[in-house]
């Protein structure tokens, strides 16, 4: 079973949230998911990572894909990859390390998509899932007031017709 991951860059209350993750990927995992579908760099990508990381010493089947939107390429040395991890690290204020993945996409969609690359690369990882992750924050956008984090376990209807 596919499993991928999207939500919020940022996340208010990380420990709360990586409680919630990993009693949901405990029991997905029980029902057999072994693949899990990782997207951008986001707060919420990478405790789902550490969460999965974690849970891959009790299970070592599991399987960590990236999903790459065009700028996301592998990098070609430690030197390039440590260059990335400063710039990312200073854009946004806090440190930013590379997830180590069984296995890399480039997302077909995403280099086609200009604007649109990460919701076209979300939409590719969603296509290859059985489930999705959502993580919402509504205290992000101030219309919605401050309401507790969410975590949504959508199956895709998709997923049946493969």
């Amino acid at each position: 079973m596919n499993i991928c991951f999207i939500g919020h860059r940022t996340v208010n209350n990380p420990e709360q949230v990586k409680s919630k993750l990993l009693d949901v990927l405990s029991a997905l995992i029980a029902e057999g998911a072994n693949t899990f579908i990782f997207g951008s760099r986001s707060e919420f990508d990478f405790l789902c990572w550490e969460v999965i990381t974690a849970l891959k010493e009790k299970y070592p089947e599991i399987k960590r894909i990236s999903y790459n939107a065009p700028h996301e390429a592998a990098f070609t040395s430690k030197e390039e990859r440590e260059q990335y991890e400063r710039f990312f690290s200073q854009a946004m204020k806090r440190e930013v390390h590379y997830a180590d993945y069984e296995e890399t996409v480039d997302s077909q969609k995403a280099i086609k998509a200009n604007k649109n690359t990460y919701i076209m690369r979300n939409q590719e990882m969603i296509d290859a899932s059985d489930v999705c992750i959502f993580y919402y924050n509504k205290t992000i956008n101030r219309l919605y007031g401050n309401r507790p984090i969410n975590i949504y376990r959508i199956i895709n209807p998709k997923a049946a017709q493969r």
